[in-house]
């Protein structure tokens, strides 16, 4: 029988976070919250409408932890390229590269988000991104 490895401490945080993180916009909304003496219950359509208002926060958490990591990949290929130069035999230049271009990546992923909902034009989700202004693609 395999014996199996608990989870480090630094993992479970992790998942901590990342689980308070995913739950806390829905969390603070009035769908949840529980009706004080004297005021009259919620109804079902009054819970969906505080459930879609907190949804539309989605796609700022996502740009936000995208950009967050972004960084963090970014900074982590620049101790790579370091790592490179001072001991080339040991720490291959690929590893910082690649780290540095999904750092990019990964800092480009709000603006591009925000550019792509703005070339569709539909933009219905209650103005939760900024736009970036691009004027008319025409092609000859």
């Amino acid at each position: 029988m395999k014996h199996v490895k608990k989870p480090q401490l630094s993992h479970k945080l992790a998942a901590g976070l990342f689980a308070g993180m995913a739950v806390a916009p829905l969390m603070s909304t009035k769908a949840f919250a529980l009706a004080a003496p004297g005021v009259a219950t919620q109804d079902f359509t009054t819970t969906t409408d505080a459930i879609t208002t907190s949804a539309s926060k989605i796609p700022n958490l996502i740009s936000t932890v995208a950009f967050i990591a972004g960084i963090g990949m970014a900074i982590a290929g620049v101790f790579k390229i370091k790592a490179h130069v001072d001991n080339p035999a040991q720490a291959p230049l690929k590893d910082g590269l690649i780290r540095l271009a999904v750092g990019g990546a990964l800092l480009a992923f709000p603006l591009l988000t925000n550019l792509m909902v703005s070339l569709i034009g539909q933009d219905n989700a209650g103005g939760h991104l900024v736009h970036t202004q691009m004027g008319n693609v025409t092609y000859p």
